[in-house]
């Protein structure tokens, strides 16, 4: 989803991580992770839309996403992102905005 090829300093990175952070950015940067959205392609749950406020459905681009709003101005500085604004943060940054939603176990 947000990879566009090998890199060496996000290999780096991630390799330097505890398995369920690694786990988490993985999701994220993949798409593949224990949201709703994803749930719902797998066949595990019926309901794609966010538990919280019911309007959108729950997937990782969470740039677009409305139900966290103010934690993503706090760590990126906008209320909403566009994919191709998402490309450019680092991959530390993506992992504290998870930890900062508290979405992920």
């Amino acid at each position: 989803m947000f990879l566009y090829g090998p890199d060496k300093k996000l290999s780096r990175y991630a390799l330097s991580l505890p398995r369920r952070e690694l786990k988490t950015l993985l999701g994220l940067l993949t798409g593949h992770i224990t949201l709703n959205r994803h749930l719902t392609v797998m066949k595990i749950q019926e309901d794609p839309l966010c538990s919280a406020c019911g309007e959108q459905a729950e997937t990782s681009l969470f740039g677009e996403y409305y139900a966290n709003m103010q934690i993503r101005y706090s760590i990126f500085g906008a209320h909403l992102m566009q994919p191709s604004e998402l490309h450019k943060v680092e991959s530390s940054t993506l992992l504290r905005f998870a930890r900062a939603t508290k979405r992920f176990s």
